[in-house]
């Protein structure tokens, strides 16, 4: 027994180190292709504030964006900020520790997809792990894991979810704790309670044993998601973070849109790189699991129609290469996967015009792949370059020359927050709850401004055209960036 373990291990060990090489190749060309650019950096503004609280946390112990402001229910992703929290204890360098943490969570998802696809599919049992190095050097997984945002974490919980749930039967009370982990990265990791109720409910032999499968699994859940319900009261006093009722509310007039115009374009970013292939070959193997009766493993495609239909709701967005909807990526491209294997192994029976079918379609697969993995660099070096000219040079441009005492409003406060130490109001309501009814009201935001007494107002003049009448430019940044974004440049003006 000890030595099939030893000689399993050995013959896994070269995938392993394959894809870390892979992953770390990968990640290693993005930050190169964003040094050449411009400079290192986060292509999200939104990083900024995991920042902020993991060093707050890791030099007070509180959870807090600043000292003594009422600030805590900013972060969606607690789990995210505290991971972070332990560079910065460490003292080591923050991007280092961010791209770090990004990298191992990549490698995971690769590792568990190559794992997985390996025990479903037996006749797929390559010496190189072509799958696992197809989703290394997948852009938007590149792209999230040097985000410095929690999206690369989510993506590797819900490839472990869905990993186990397929390929490793009866591991409810697992299933269950890692929904409840996943609560702490962000919200919607609650959707996966859908797939793992059909699993139960389709599977379990008797009704004992359903019940059984029920009591380990909410057990499992209930360890990490009620600390994390007690959490977000404590902190902000609502069983969800700001963040969720925030983004909601400055989006809702995009609710206007048909709905089912907002479902379909959840999916156009999946559609952007290998997802052009695998998502039609995912809904091929959907077809081919009902022909089947495979009712449990078809009953699974629910979960990323839901998902997908819950933000076309409620976050009908598709900015930031449509981050909110990439957990769903890895499981409509392991499902693809796997049809395409199956797909292949079986034509090797038939006719030899098959066989160049097989190759034409693996080929196209490794061009789109690399083909949106060099455009993927392009595009994450110009949304870092964007973020450091404008968010971060402007945040540095004010611990410099706005004394300390003064308040600021601003709609993006994540390097202004971790570059100053000004009191802020913000304008899109994440530490700021308070403006959440009125996020979209200029003249009852400027009647708040000045009940405040703010001093200075931080915008990109389109976003606020009415706040901005009138009053006086401070600083407007030098950059050219925004204007590939159709954005103007971001602009300080006296308030008052």
């Amino acid at each position: 027994m000890v030595s099939s373990q030893i000689r399993v291990s050995i013959k896994k060990s070269p995938t392993l180190i394959i894809l870390t090489a892979v992953t770390f190749l990968s990640i290693g060309l993005y930050l190169l292709a964003s040094n050449e650019y411009y400079r290192i950096g986060f292509p999200l503004d939104d990083a900024w504030i995991h920042q902020t609280y993991a060093r707050s946390l890791s030099q007070t112990g509180k959870w807090e964006f600043f000292p003594g402001q009422s600030s805590a229910g900013g972060s969606t992703s607690p789990l995210w900020s505290m991971l972070l929290a332990i560079g910065h204890f460490f003292k080591i360098n923050y991007f280092f520790w961010s791209f770090l943490l990004g990298g191992f969570f990549l490698l995971g998802t690769a590792y568990l997809v190559e794992d997985t696809v390996r025990r479903v599919s037996p006749q797929y049992h390559p010496e190189i792990p072509w799958i696992g190095i197809l989703f290394t050097l997948e852009w938007h997984f590149v792209w999230a894991a040097l985000s410095g945002m929690e999206t690369i974490l989510q993506i590797f919980l819900t490839t472990l979810f869905f990993s186990i749930l397929i390929s490793q039967p009866e591991k409810y009370t697992l299933l269950g704790i890692i929904i409840g982990l996943s609560t702490w990265v962000r919200p919607d990791g609650l959707t996966l309670l859908l797939p793992l109720f059909l699993k139960i409910t389709l599977t379990s032999s008797t009704l004992k044993n359903r019940l059984r499968n029920f009591l380990l699994s909410g057990l499992g859940f209930t360890l990490f998601a009620v600390p994390y319900l007690c959490f977000n009261l404590i902190v902000s006093g609502t069983s969800l973070p700001n963040t969720f009722y925030a983004k909601q509310a400055e989006y809702a007039a995009l609710q206007s849109i048909p709905f089912i115009r907002r479902f379909f374009e959840q999916f156009l970013q999946p559609l952007t790189g290998i997802g052009l292939l695998l998502l039609p070959a995912s809904i091929f193997y959907l077809y081919d699991t009902l022909q089947k009766k495979y009712w449990a493993l078809a009953s699974y495609y629910l979960w990323p129609v839901a998902y997908m239909a819950i933000y076309a709701l409620r976050l009908p967005v598709n900015y930031q290469h449509g981050r909110y909807g990439m957990p769903v990526m890895p499981y409509l491209f392991l499902m693809g996967s796997i049809a395409g294997i199956e797909w292949m192994s079986n034509q090797k029976k038939r006719k030899k015009i098959n066989f160049v079918l097989q190759q034409a379609w693996s080929f196209s697969i490794a061009i789109i792949c690399l083909g949106f993995f060099f455009l993927g660099a392009w595009t994450y070096a110009k949304d870092v370059a964007f973020i450091e000219s404008e968010m971060v040079e402007t945040s540095r441009w004010i611990a410099t020359n706005i004394p300390a005492s003064k308040l600021i409003a601003a709609h993006d406060i994540g390097a202004l927050g971790f570059f100053g130490s000004h009191q802020i109001i913000d304008l899109a309501g994440l530490i700021s709850p308070e403006v959440i009814p009125i996020i979209r009201d200029e003249e009852k935001l400027a009647q708040f401004l000045d009940t405040n007494n703010v001093n200075f107002l931080v915008a990109f003049p389109n976003w606020y055209p009415k706040l901005i009448q009138g009053k006086r430019v401070i600083f407007s940044s030098k950059s050219t960036t925004s204007e590939s974004y159709s954005i103007d440049k971001l602009t300080i003006y006296l308030w008052k």
